[in-house]
């Protein structure tokens, strides 16, 4: 039997596709990357006709990057500020029943509520968030400085000089 047009086809092999355009923007190229990681482990979650509905739990990420439930949970956010996922439907702890968080892919029409693809992580730009949460706080060079001598007035630099044994 033939295949009809506009038909899926089942049982074809799965894959997660990265466009051009979305690896060339600036909130993509300032993710780190376990940020990087956790998009395509979310992200091979679609089928195509459950953006919105993409379970995830922070222990399940960690497990699969290998990595802290921290580490995980910062890559998370990461992927929140910048744009790139929502959050769909917040975790939850009811009657003994764990319910991981779902997550909605922003470069992807939303089959939950039915809005276009939002793409928010287009907007974000390096000056506005800025990668680090701390300011520069650049190590002073470490080593022996030499001691400092202030000159006396009465003195001048051939008699501190005399004094440190340099000279005649």
């Amino acid at each position: 039997m033939s295949k009809r047009a506009g038909q899926k086809k089942s049982g074809g092999k799965r894959f997660v596709m990265l466009e051009l355009w979305l690896l060339k923007t600036e909130a993509w190229q300032s993710l780190s990357t376990v940020s990087r990681a956790a998009y395509i482990e979310i992200a091979q979650l679609y089928k195509g006709n459950n953006n919105g509905r993409l379970s995830m739990s922070l222990r399940r990420l960690a497990g699969s990057l290998h990595v802290g439930k921290s580490t995980a949970e910062r890559a998370i956010s990461e992927l929140t500020e910048r744009g790139f996922i929502e959050v769909a439907q917040p975790s939850g702890f009811m009657n003994k029943c764990r319910l991981a968080a779902e997550y909605r892919l922003t470069a992807h029409f939303c089959d939950r509520t039915n809005q276009p693809a939002k793409k928010t992580f287009c907007q974000w730009h390096e000056k506005e968030n800025p990668r680090s949460r701390h300011r520069d706080t650049t190590v002073p060079p470490q080593g022996h400085e030499p001691p400092k001598t202030t000159p006396k007035p009465s003195d001048g630099p051939v008699q501190v000089a005399e004094k440190r044994g340099f000279g005649t």
